[in-house]
């Protein structure tokens, strides 16, 4: 599923060895680099697993919990004369070239052996604690001048899961059994190796179609095998988020006019996306050559697609503007701590969000309660005439209050007050998302991340493809649920079925005066 963790409890930590100098010692975000060095044509290596429970940190000076964790020790031989590596884990031996990336490799992370081990109300002298299975595959990047070698985050094994990764129990290892191991972590295309330099983006789109083909591969499978256990009474829900992890690091390359944008990058990138639609086709047409006579194919995506050329810094609009006010103005606010709160009325946190510093519910809130509606409305309408002065554009379609746009209102209390919708190609910065407030309000995304849509929902919007029409309309996602249920005569009458997306509560630009 989309959100299961890799076994370290995180949305993908990858691993990385290298003899680079210049890598050596990396700080990266998504991964751990690891320097070593290749002696008499050998490395020697570690996976970090999460941390160990069974070691006490008070024990061992210096480290944390953090630091004390369940780990595998592996070598890799290197071929004195030839591009090749032997990986030597867990008793298995993996031969790879160059530029080449292997199989699923299952091994275990081991945690402590001490000498009693807490086993109810019972010590066990002597028990060996039980032992988690992973997998990973492995990229091995370059031998020489300097050896480097890539691993994927560690993924439970749906060969032998350590924690309960799907319904109904056994289904992973059946799947796995059937069409192969497989990513067992959501979100599975690495765009924080292609983020960090790790991978090259050929390199990614390796891995990237490695993690497609794999949900290309199974759907035979699961597409079978719900036909014989619900024949033609049943309901399958089959995501693919292939395309949509991809286009993040790759879209903007088919962009002439996004700055990262060059003829040669858009000559051998420029149809990354429409390669993978064509293969996603192809599971399209298995399914209409499979379908049964009053069956249909629902194909929906919740959100588009756009180039993210340019970032705004909300939170240096909020300073500029008198809203968001700095304790000292020669120093960062990373996470909001160089905030003055008993003088800041508003702040933006998270892409798309602004929250207004309310008494009550901030610790150290300001704004009363009973003028939060006319801040939000005053913010809102100045907001909507941000014009970026290096496109002479708007940056921002719409700004939507909470309390209108949403009908679900149990966690307005802590969700943002304003949710700001971003013009087309324009995208907050990653700076401003976590509370900083950088000098210029604008400037050129140039992040590998280069496409988005964290923007205005009407300027990327969904797309709903069916094989006949449904039973009811479904103008907008809101509505889709219920219409799906009318397919089988449910009649039940979700909130919102019948409203269109003009009806969803949002600030526009005010109208213009003579």
């Amino acid at each position: 599923g989309m959100s299961t963790p890799d076994v370290r409890g995180t949305y993908g930590t990858f691993s990385y060895w290298t003899e680079d100098p210049e890598e050596k010692g990396k700080k990266v975000g998504g991964g751990n680099v690891y320097g070593v060095r290749v002696r008499k044509n050998q490395v020697a290596a570690t996976f970090d697993g999460p941390p160990d429970p069974f070691l006490d940190p008070a024990k061992v000076p210096g480290k944390s919990r953090n630091d004390l964790r369940a780990q595998c020790d592996f070598t890799i031989s290197v071929d004195p004369d030839e591009p090749y590596a032997l990986i030597d884990i867990d008793g298995q031996q993996i031969l790879m070239k160059e530029g080449e990336w292997s199989e699923w490799v299952p091994f275990s992370l081991e945690m402590a052996v001490l000498d009693e081990v807490p086993f109810g109300t019972r010590w066990l002298a002597g028990a060996a604690i039980p032992k988690i299975p992973v997998e990973v595959r492995f990229y091995l990047k370059e031998v020489r001048p300097y050896f480097k070698l890539y691993a994927s985050p560690m993924n439970f094994d749906p060969m032998d899961p350590a924690i309960p990764l799907e319904h109904p129990k056994g289904f992973a290892k059946d799947l796995a059994e059937h069409a192969g191991r497989f990513y067992t972590q959501g979100f599975p295309e690495d765009t924080k190796a292609l983020d960090e330099g790790i991978l090259t983006p050929v390199e990614f789109l390796e891995q990237s179609k490695i993690a497609g083909d794999e949900l290309l591969d199974q759907f035979p499978y699961v597409f079978e095998k719900f036909n014989r256990e619900f024949g033609d009474t049943g309901f399958l829900f089959y995501y693919t988020g292939n395309l949509d992890q991809t286009s993040h690091m790759m879209y903007q390359l088919s962009d002439p006019t996004h700055p990262q944008w060059t003829p040669e990058l858009g000559e051998r990138f420029g149809t990354v996306e429409i390669d993978i639609i064509e293969r996603l086709d192809g599971l399209v047409g298995y399914a209409l050559d499979h379908l049964g006579p009053d069956d249909v194919i629902v194909i929906m995506s919740d959100h588009g697609f756009a180039t993210w050329k340019r970032a705004m810094n909300l939170n240096t609009w909020l300073k500029d503007n008198g809203y968001l006010v700095l304790k000292d103005e020669n120093q960062k606010n990373e996470y909001l701590l160089n905030t003055d709160w008993s003088r800041t009325r508003a702040y933006g946190l998270g892409i798309n969000g602004l929250y207004l510093n309310l008494r009550g519910r901030e610790r150290n809130g300001i704004v009363d309660p009973a003028d939060a509606r006319s801040l939000a409305e005053e913010i809102a309408y100045e907001l909507v005439k941000v014009v970026d002065p290096e496109t002479g554009l708007p940056a921002i379609t719409k700004v939507y209050i909470s309390r209108d746009a949403y009908h679900d209102h149990d966690q307005l209390e802590v969700g943002p007050d304003l949710v700001v919708g971003y013009a087309k190609n324009y995208r907050c910065s990653n700076q401003s998302a976590v509370g900083d407030v950088p000098d210029s309000l604008f400037f050129d995304n140039m992040d590998a991340w280069g496409a988005d849509h964290c923007m205005d929902h009407t300027v990327v919007p969904g797309t709903l493809v069916t094989s006949r029409p449904l039973a009811k309309p479904a103008p907008n996602l809101q509505s889709l649920a219920s219409a799906i249920l009318a397919d089988f005569g449910v009649g039940q009458d979700f909130p919102g079925a019948a409203e269109t997306l003009e009806s969803v509560g949002y600030i526009s630009p005010p109208p213009a005066t003579n």
